[in-house]
């Protein structure tokens, strides 16, 4: 009999030539990883509640900018409300409105414990906390390592506020608005294709600004960088699968946009975060994805594309722009791997299809 011949989870595991470590403190960024120290602690001096799943764009912004900083942290995996759980009790008692990113910072010194419960505020409070943490030979060595001396430049505060600190005035957030716009909208779907791409322009514009580049405050990486990038990765994404948008990333028309794409595409603590076409259209969070608005005739052909991507199989020649770090000749082990490791809780989020709780 066929069932006879299938090997059980259990075998399949063991077939496994080594159990991924779900604990990463002295190896490079890892989205299975619990514990970062760098070198720079015994111990962790921030806890970072994120999503279970990795998908969340603001828990993202916080991990990059925990990887750029080489802060010790540890993470703790909280259930998104559209993943059909409920909040622990002990992360309510933090957060109280169960929203995530959530952050608890340690005082080296005292130990006494603060919640930062703010995505941004978290990120700002980083560069507090690395100014202390390099007061020590031991970590000011390690801190040397970083590539990223500051997020936020003295001397660039203006532009910091123009770009992403101005609430709804500033270009990321009004850039975020347009792409929801254009991505939902069914009432005057040309106008807000329209008003989108004036703000990818203002983009591309604001990027040529610094003749250093490639980044949006120059040849450094900054909290503008880290605030843009989850939600232009989506953006690219979802506008591609549903707009057949993949001109947003020609480097013709948006040279500026493409280099800097690269050059975040080119950092660790990026590329550990960084998601798929796939994910970002096929298995975007319910309250989103029931609400996106296929362009007929403009999105057919990336969207056949898109889904043969995973698959594989050869009858498309089509590959995601992004990936040129990535082996994928290491791609379906890695799968493989995922699968079999995570297979209890695999089987059971999508036995929900079937009703099955």
């Amino acid at each position: 009999a066929l069932a006879d011949e299938i090997p059980t989870w259990q075998e399949l595991e063991k077939r496994l030539p080594s159990k991924s470590k779900q604990s990463s403190t002295n190896t490079g960024p890892s989205a299975a990883a619990t514990t970062r120290l760098f070198g720079r602690s015994d111990e962790p001096v921030v806890t970072l509640y994120r999503d279970s799943a990795a998908w969340c764009p603001y828990c993202q912004k916080v991990w990059i900018a925990l990887e750029e900083k080489q802060i010790p942290y540890q993470v703790v995996r909280i259930d998104m409300r559209c993943y059909g759980k409920g909040k622990p009790s002990e992360f309510l008692k933090l957060q109280p409105n169960g929203n995530l990113p959530c952050a608890v910072f340690r005082d080296v010194q005292t130990n006494k414990e603060t919640v930062v419960r703010e995505s941004n505020d978290i990120i700002d409070g980083l560069e507090a906390l690395a100014t202390v943490l390099s007061s020590s030979p031991a970590a000011a060595a390690a801190a040397a390592t970083s590539k990223t001396p500051t997020l936020r430049p003295s001397n660039q505060e203006d532009r910091i506020r123009n770009l992403c600190d101005n609430g709804r005035e500033s270009l990321e957030r009004r850039l975020y608005t347009r792409w929801m716009w254009w991505l939902t909208g069914v009432r005057r779907p040309d106008e807000y294709k329209e008003l989108f791409l004036e703000h990818w322009q203002e983009m591309e514009d604001a990027l040529g600004e610094q003749s250093s580049g490639p980044y949006f405050l120059g040849k450094e990486l900054s909290v503008v960088d880290i605030r843009f990038i989850p939600f232009v990765e989506r953006q690219l994404a979802s506008l591609t699968y549903f707009k057949g948008a993949d001109y947003l990333r020609d480097a013709k028309r948006y040279p500026n946009i493409v280099k800097w794409l690269e050059a975040m595409e080119s950092r660790p603590s990026y590329q550990a975060t960084k998601s798929d076409y796939y994910c970002h259209s096929r298995a975007l969070p319910p309250q989103l994805a029931a609400d996106c608005v296929s362009e007929a005739g403009a999105c057919e052909d990336m969207q056949a594309s898109v889904d043969s991507c995973p698959v594989g199989d050869g009858t498309i020649d089509w590959t995601e722009p992004g990936w040129q770090w990535y082996d994928f000749s290491n791609a379906a082990k890695e799968a493989a791997t995922k699968l079999i490791e995570g297979n209890e809780k695999i089987v059971a989020f999508s036995a929900r299809g079937a009703g099955i709780a």
